[in-house]
């Protein structure tokens, strides 16, 4: 669960620990989490104001994968 005023080093550890969860991750490589907090953030990424971006990269049982949410 994710407090209100999140830390972004508590949810990528959170994120990274739930990559983790799954059976067919082998190793997680790196994890951004990006808050789209400010208007200017909001016409960079092209995203709605109070949401959060989280861009990781791992190891599977299929080989490397990267991925955005």
């Amino acid at each position: 669960m994710i407090r209100r005023n999140p830390i972004v080093k508590d949810v990528e550890s959170l994120v990274r620990s739930e990559l983790r969860k799954d059976p067919e991750v082998v190793s997680v490589e790196s994890v951004e989490v990006i808050f789209i907090d400010t208007e200017e953030k909001a016409i960079q990424y092209e995203k709605s104001l109070r949401t959060a971006i989280i861009r990781y990269v791992l190891t599977s049982t299929y080989g490397a994968l990267k991925g955005e949410i």
